[in-house]
């Protein structure tokens, strides 16, 4: 830095010495403004050229574009020209020291920006990185272990900004010491929290995208992060739950399940005659039959049950269909198609 200074600091005191020998004296402001607009301008190109160096493989500008470090590192060339264009003007020392202590820790925060980039599930740097180390998982892991290293990256970030705000990290830490324990009882939920955030991620109960169902909630998994599961129900509603929650919770996965079980008894007179009955049974198994959704060899329909005034015709078969929607759907069908044959058949349900 203090060597662009010197350079800037030279042409500037001889362009200074020549405009006032031929023409006018260019001020300060306008060599500020041209050092602002010429950093802007390059920023770009810059930027692609040091992104290109850090990875050979990227061929299109749109990958350039794409890369972590590529907004980071322009903003911090337009950050650059910004800088060096407030240094020309000649504040005082006091304001010199606060403009560059502003840009440190505006610098520390774009590194940290650019860190934590690389840990995206859309980065192919990330997950490169994770398979190199023999990490292999759904997409859920990923995000997961990303959070925890983005959220390490910043707190990193956070104690050189403090140590540059000339903070003595040796105090705070004993500071914190002497309150370990108000600390720990304040802090046991976060704790636990983050505790069933990390069996989610071990166990693989849910990912995001799964519908899930707990003790009192259903809907599908939104995100995960390390406090909190974020769930939207079916009114479209967001719900976030503590992890700490999920964990005391029983969970069901529908989105887990490879058939449903469809279950439905009929109940009819104790007069209806055995023809009618048999003929409702087998009219029933063959448009069962006809169907590509069913699975064909768990088709049971039996005269399940017998009362002193009520038969119980028990109809039951797996279905491949899961999706909660989907499956409301083919139900209903079903029960035309079961209302249609009674009816033909002149059966009154009860």
């Amino acid at each position: 830095m203090n060597y662009i200074m010197d350079h800037i600091s030279y042409i500037t005191n001889n362009l200074h010495h020549f405009i006032t020998e031929d023409t006018a004296i260019m001020s300060n402001l306008w060599i500020a403004i041209i050092l602002i607009v010429f950093f802007k301008i390059i920023s770009g190109p810059l930027t692609c050229i040091i992104v290109k160096v850090l990875n050979f493989k990227i061929k299109s500008v749109k990958k350039l574009k794409q890369h972590s470090f590529y907004k980071p590192l322009r903003f911090f060339f337009v950050l650059l020209g910004l800088y060096l264009g407030l240094l020309v003007l000649e504040f005082p020392h006091h304001i010199v020291d606060t403009i560059t202590r502003i840009f440190k820790i505006c610098t520390i925060l774009l590194a940290a920006r650019g860190l934590a980039n690389l840990f995206n599930t859309s980065s192919d740097t990330y997950v490169c990185m994770l398979e190199k180390i023999g990490i292999k998982g759904c997409s859920t892991t990923l995000v997961f272990i990303g959070k925890i290293v983005k959220f390490l990256i910043y707190i990193i970030a956070g104690f050189m900004i403090l140590t540059d705000l000339g903070y003595e990290l040796g105090g705070l830490a004993t500071g914190l010491g002497i309150s370990t324990v108000i600390i720990a009882l304040a802090t046991q939920d976060i704790a636990r929290s983050f505790l069933g955030g990390l069996s989610i991620l071990t166990d693989r109960s849910f990912e995001i995208g799964d519908v899930i169902e707990t003790n009192t909630f259903s809907g599908t998994v939104e995100d995960i992060t390390l406090r909190t599961t974020r769930l939207r129900d079916i009114h479209n509603q967001v719900i976030i739950i503590p992890n700490s929650r999920m964990m005391d919770s029983f969970i069901i996965n529908t989105s887990k399940q490879e058939k449903r079980r469809f279950n439905l008894p009929l109940t009819i007179s104790v007069t209806t005659p055995l023809d009618k009955i048999k003929a409702v049974e087998n009219k029933l198994k063959e448009s069962l039959e006809c169907r590509t959704d069913i699975i064909q060899d768990g088709i049971n329909i039996t005269l399940n049950n017998i009362a002193a005034n009520k038969i119980e015709i028990l109809i039951n078969f797996y279905t491949d269909i899961t999706d909660p929607l989907e499956y409301a759907k083919f139900k209903e069908e079903l029960n035309f198609i079961i209302l249609d044959i009674m009816h033909k058949e002149e059966i009154t349900l009860m």
